[in-house]
């Protein structure tokens, strides 16, 4: 059982970078608009709004066929930034991972509050991923 779950969670890992750098390469290959535009064809769309001044979007986003996240876009109003959250559901409660579009540093973080064992190998699966840091370890000096 736990190969499977470990396998499950490498699974979702990968569809998350992938989204990553497939929203990171429409930015930069068809404009600054191109991000939302791609995860509004890619999720199901919850909620717009402003906040302190950026556009947000919230949508559900399934990464596999059995693992669905609430996925944030925060973009900058002149559209100069965009910065992507995912947040787990179900048994990937407690996982979350933020970035800025082209990623520079990814981070994560693990909730210790109901995180369950799908949730800390999804965490292990992404710390694999470049430039990933732990939330509690990152400085906004890098």
């Amino acid at each position: 059982m736990w190969f499977f779950n470990q396998k499950r969670a490498d699974q979702v890992a990968q569809s998350i970078s992938q989204l990553i750098h497939t929203l990171s390469d429409g930015r930069k290959n068809h404009g600054p608009t191109s991000p939302e535009r791609l995860l509004r064809e890619f999720a199901t769309l919850l909620s717009e709004d402003t906040i302190i001044g950026q556009r947000v979007v919230k949508l559900l986003m399934a990464t596999t066929t059995k693992a669905k996240f609430l996925v944030s876009l925060a973009t900058a109003p002149d559209h100069s930034s965009h910065r992507l959250t995912f947040d787990g559901r179900g048994v990937y409660s407690g996982f979350s991972l933020a970035c800025f579009l082209p990623p520079r540093t990814v981070m994560i973080d693990l909730h210790p509050t109901a995180v369950g064992q799908q949730a800390r190998l999804l965490y292990a699966a992404c710390k694999a991923m470049p430039n990933v840091v732990e939330r509690r370890d990152f400085r906004w000096d890098r």
